[in-house]
């Protein structure tokens, strides 16, 4: 029977209120997030890792945070203030706010969060960036909703510290049930999503946080975080709609979704670099002249060409050209007579052997391969040697005493979007692997005392004189090899939108919508 009019859009509404009574409501939003590894660990102050520190995100807020674009922006504080000497800082924290256990967030979590991290007993990987680096000496309740922060010496980076992704503030009943241990498989913190389960080397379920502080948030009901090393299975799983969100998108696969319905491509620039770590604890590796022959043995331009296919630009510092302190000191050209003359000046006039590791996602696989070829113009024959992600990462944060590393494919950004974090993370000896990143071993008495002078001015033009200065004396030492700064580049259906990567190559997909 058909009907007209307003007797047809009458039956027509009873019909879709019949339906969705029989069928209950509507379906649940689902986002599927594919990224080239799995997490190493869920617990933010104690990981070093992009993956897990954007995938923490979505069970976390910290007391900042940080927009699209990397600008600050409170999050749990709501206004704070900072005595006129540097060193006190005081923040007022949002109230009615609780943790996904129930239990209340205060002024007490806090101090339970950072007396956990500043604990060098407790061995947590962030003590680095909020003792050393921010100075934090102590954290005090002041009452329900205040807290301060006293300073062991003043700190230009220490709001951009608290915006770092790894400043998720965990449940104190959570810390006590778990234990140091157990929350990395346990996450409980204030963000909009709850932790469901996570199959290692698979996929990560996080499902709405019905509680969620923040109103009308979190816009979908799950999100699923997948590990596809792949980078073809990736593409394939974007494609046909089954991942709404994939990053990094191999540049070699852009081309295809050319026309693509349904999908965008977002390319932005972004603070990182890769390069070639060298254990100067491995004998050629010491000599400085070795390091140069490794830098004039790679053509970068040929890497970015072919590799990168433009979606990179050459590095001229080891920090970031968007970062506030990059200094365009040098590179070093290709020219690999030059890298066998300095590789015969040092004693291997007939090259040496070394042990490359590398992530076994598929660009890292590549990236790897066009090394080996590279090296071996000057004598340098290198093996390949691909990690899975959890081995990779337990390999490169081995000290110095147990390290068997020679050479590693690595790659960082500075999540708190700060220069001082970008050197000293990698470059000061106080740095070195377990501590912090420097898994080179590299140390310079002249970057240390740089360092210091830099912690002791509020000025940032004058940090950014004492930064340059690292930079330049970092260029000339060539502890890495100096590779590329990518662009990012993910790709995204268009029905997903509030779904980022940050400057710093991690994922903000916890504010996502799907239309």
């Amino acid at each position: 029977m058909w009907l007209r009019g307003s007797a047809a859009v009458l039956a027509f509404c009873v019909m879709a209120i019949l339906a969705v009574g029989r069928t209950g409501a509507a379906a649940p939003t689902r986002l599927i997030v594919v990224q080239n590894e799995d997490a190493n660990t869920l617990d933010p102050f104690n990981d070093g890792v992009n993956v897990g520190l954007g995938i923490g995100r979505a069970f976390y807020n910290g007391l900042f945070g940080f927009d699209a674009t990397m600008k600050v922006r409170p999050v749990l504080v709501t206004t704070w203030a900072v005595s006129a000497d540097g060193l006190m800082y005081t923040f007022h924290l949002r109230q009615g706010v609780t943790f996904q256990d129930g239990t209340p967030f205060n002024a007490a979590a806090v101090k339970a969060n950072f007396d956990r991290v500043l604990n060098p007993a407790n061995h947590i990987q962030k003590y680095g960036l909020y003792h050393t680096v921010s100075g934090i000496a102590q954290v005090t309740v002041v009452n329900d909703s205040t807290v301060q922060m006293q300073l062991a010496h003043p700190s230009a980076t220490l709001i951009n510290n608290l915006a770092h992704p790894s400043d998720g503030i965990i449940s104190p009943a959570a810390l006590v049930k778990y234990g140091n241990q157990g929350i990395a498989t346990h996450p409980v913190g204030t963000g909009p999503f709850v932790f469901e389960s996570w199959t290692r080397g698979d996929r990560i379920v996080a499902k709405k946080n019905p509680h969620y502080w923040q109103p009308g948030l979190p816009a979908v009901d799950e999100i699923v975080f997948r590990d596809v090393p792949d980078s073809t299975q990736a593409l394939a799983m974007l494609k046909t709609g089954e991942a709404q969100f994939v990053y990094p998108l191999d540049p070699v696969n852009v081309k295809s979704l050319a026309g693509q319905a349904g999908v965008r491509v977002s390319s932005t620039p972004s603070i990182f670099e890769t390069c070639l770590l060298m254990n100067e604890h491995y004998a050629p590796f010491s000599k400085r002249n070795v390091r140069l022959a490794m830098n004039y043995a790679v053509n970068k331009q040929a890497l970015i060409s072919t590799l990168y296919l433009g979606y990179a630009r050459e590095m001229r510092s080891v920090v970031g050209s968007q970062l506030d302190g990059y200094a365009p000191v040098g590179t070093y050209p290709f020219d690999p007579a030059k890298g066998k003359q300095l590789l015969a000046e040092s004693g291997y006039p007939n090259g040496f052997t070394a042990t490359l590791w590398l992530p076994n996602d598929t660009f890292s696989q590549k990236e790897g391969v066009f090394l080996q070829q590279q090296f071996s113009q000057i004598g340098v024959r290198v093996t390949v040697v691909p990690m899975e992600s959890g081995t990779y990462d337990t390999n490169l944060y081995l000290g110095p005493d147990k390290s068997t590393s020679q050479l590693i494919l690595f790659g960082f950004s500075p999540s708190n979007g700060a220069t001082d974090w970008a050197l000293r993370a990698n470059f000061a000896t106080a740095a070195w692997t377990p501590a912090l990143f420097n898994a080179s071993f590299y140390s310079s008495p002249k970057v240390d005392a740089l360092f210091a002078q830099a912690d002791r001015t509020t000025s940032t033009a004058q940090r950014n004189v004492y930064y340059k200065k690292i930079q330049m004396i970092i260029f000339s030492d060539a502890p890495w090899v100096w590779l590329g700064e990518p662009l990012d580049i993910a790709g995204i259906s268009t029905r997903v939108s509030n779904a980022d990567v940050l400057p710093d190559q991690t994922v903000q997909v916890q504010d996502a919508r799907m239309h």
